[in-house]
């Protein structure tokens, strides 16, 4: 996603004000589906490992929302933004909700997890930091959603430095991910619970 502001395609947009999805109606479009489809992957790596190390179930709320977050990253790259002065067509719409569903999945599943392992003597620095950048991308996604939900459905010129947030909120998810990646690598007392442990009682 960085290379795609060093591209001659992409010097003329604006990393203040151009959405990341702009890039996908360049000659650049290749580069941008597959840094959109190998953060997909990235994100359900991640997935499969907090499974696989017992820090999270399948049926948990946690997991269904990084799995939608995986399946919108997706869409992003199915439907690309194909806006006419301003205006969303379909598939401009679904891109568009993908992308909501993507950038506000991550910090909220990551704070699902930390309250589920709230309690457990896990790595404070870890949590700690992790906490704090998804504060930070929840703020910017809250930011991102009433920003360009205004710039959609009014007229009101108050939208110009949507490309910055998003780039912001996209480092900010991107960072979350790498830690919750290095939380399954790491290991921690907090996966111990969730291993039923046969029973000593006498029979």
């Amino acid at each position: 996603m960085g290379l795609l502001h060093l591209l001659p395609s992409g010097r003329g947009l604006s990393p203040v004000s151009t959405p990341l999805s702009d890039y996908a109606l360049t000659s650049a479009a290749w580069l941008f589906d597959m840094s959109v489809l190998i953060l997909a992957i990235g994100v359900g790596s991640v997935l499969a490992a907090l499974v696989i190390g017992g820090y999270l179930r399948t049926a948990s709320p946690a997991f269904a929302v990084m799995t939608v977050c995986c399946v919108a990253l997706v869409a992003v790259v199915i439907f690309p933004d194909h806006a006419l002065n301003g205006v969303l067509g379909p598939s401009g719409w679904v891109h568009w909700g993908a992308a909501m569903v993507a950038f506000g999945g991550l910090p909220f599943s990551s704070s699902l997890l930390r309250r589920r392992h709230r309690g457990e003597r896990c790595r404070v620095r870890l949590r700690g930091l992790t906490r704090a950048l998804s504060m930070t991308a929840g703020a910017c996604f809250l930011v991102l959603f009433v920003g360009s939900t205004v710039d959609l459905t009014t007229s009101l010129p108050v939208w110009r430095v949507g490309g910055m947030v998003e780039r912001i909120l996209a480092l900010t998810e991107m960072a979350v991910t790498v830690l919750l990646a290095s939380w399954a690598r790491a290991g921690c007392a907090c996966t111990m619970p969730l291993i039923v442990a046969p029973s000593n009682s006498a029979t």
